[in-house]
């Protein structure tokens, strides 16, 4: 409780900070000596009504040294206005997350293919107004991280354990999981395996395919071998080829062309993880686990989506005993960035309910 106390505290003061400055952009990092081991890193960034945004600088400091201005890197806009930025070691790395309306109850997001922390933009102020503490994850490798030259450890099943991980760490009981697409695939592995870390279950158009338990038919030119392409594509030096591969394979031709700049931005910073995306070992879904889900369930899916993220969502509706479906309009694989009101209010009118 203590720990947690002092913590709240820290966040409040840099927050306060960054209020009296009153800048367009102003990014305060600070070296953490006290509130245990794990948290490692904090930074608060305060962003006025800006259309584009220049460099982050990012300042850290170790017990024996301290080491400045050790990245500074393009930012592309965010529109949402106050957030913290904080760290957790989980599982030997360092898992990086956004955070907003600390104190409410814990709502933990976990972003999908190519995606980050700032996936979740349009969703942090709202479910912070809405009483929640909104954190969303950036998975190991993912900006503000990356990948490095000898590779990295990219498979479904560590980043299913960094997520639980993840959880317990923060000490704060059962959370709400949302996850979108990759990032629901994952949240419904931690469902599968670590019920008692959840009381909710939000899953956007999850990613993956179904087996034939579900109703599914495994392709021979599945998804697995779209993002093989792509990560080709990327190692050979094409990033933009690659991501446009990924980006139709989700939402058809000419979606990476219609994708806003920004969108595009977190992709390009994440184009590497592909490369680990090569050998995720996802599995397919199958009633035997999906059926043993107890906690409360959401799930979601764009009216002009792709029939495959619609089959993965109704079959696993059909699993999940109790679950409920709404169809988000206007909106496609990207949902929570299409049309983020309609989302975020059945978001929280679900969690509203229980």
């Amino acid at each position: 409780m203590a720990a947690s106390s002092k913590r709240c505290d820290r966040h409040a003061g840099l927050l306060a900070e960054q209020k009296r400055q009153r800048r367009p952009l102003a990014v305060a990092f600070r070296a953490l000596s006290e509130g245990g081991a794990h948290h490692q890193l904090t930074g608060v960034i305060r962003i006025g009504e800006v259309p584009h945004l220049a460099a982050l600088r990012f300042h850290a400091r170790s017990l024996a040294q301290l080491i400045g201005d050790v990245l500074a890197t393009a930012f592309p806009p965010i529109r949402f206005k106050e957030y913290a930025m904080s760290s957790l070691q989980v599982n030997g790395t360092e898992i990086h997350y956004a955070e907003a309306g600390i104190g409410g109850r814990p709502l933990l997001m976990v972003h999908g293919t190519l995606g980050d922390q700032r996936s979740f933009t349009a969703q942090m102020t709202a479910f912070a107004s809405a009483g929640f503490h909104a954190m969303a994850l950036s998975m190991r490798h993912c900006w503000p991280g990356s990948w490095s030259a000898e590779g990295g450890d990219f498979r479904i099943d560590t980043h299913v354990a960094d997520v639980a991980a993840f959880i317990g760490a923060l000490r704060m009981g059962p959370v709400a999981l949302l996850g979108h697409s990759r990032g629901g695939h994952i949240a419904v592995r931690v469902a599968e395996r670590y019920p008692t870390l959840l009381h909710a279950l939000i899953l956007a158009e999850p990613g993956g395919e179904l087996d034939e338990t579900l109703g599914g038919k495994l392709s021979a030119v599945g998804q697995a071998n779209a993002f093989t392409a792509a990560a080709d594509l990327v190692a050979a030096g094409d990033e933009e080829g690659g991501l446009k591969v990924v980006a139709e394979h989700t939402g058809g031709v000419g979606s990476w062309e219609r994708r806003p700049e920004e969108r595009k931005a977190i992709s390009r910073a994440n184009a590497r993880t592909m490369l680990g995306q090569r050998n995720e070992e996802r599995r397919p879904y199958s009633l035997a686990t999906t059926a043993n889900i107890r906690t409360p369930t959401l799930l979601l899916y764009g009216a002009s989506t792709r029939p495959n993220f619609v089959a993965n969502v109704e079959a696993l509706s059909g699993a999940i005993a109790g679950s409920k479906v709404v169809v988000i309009s206007n909106a496609t694989h990207g949902l929570p960035y299409e049309n983020p009101a309609d989302f975020n209010a059945a978001v929280v009118e679900f969690l509203r309910s229980f």
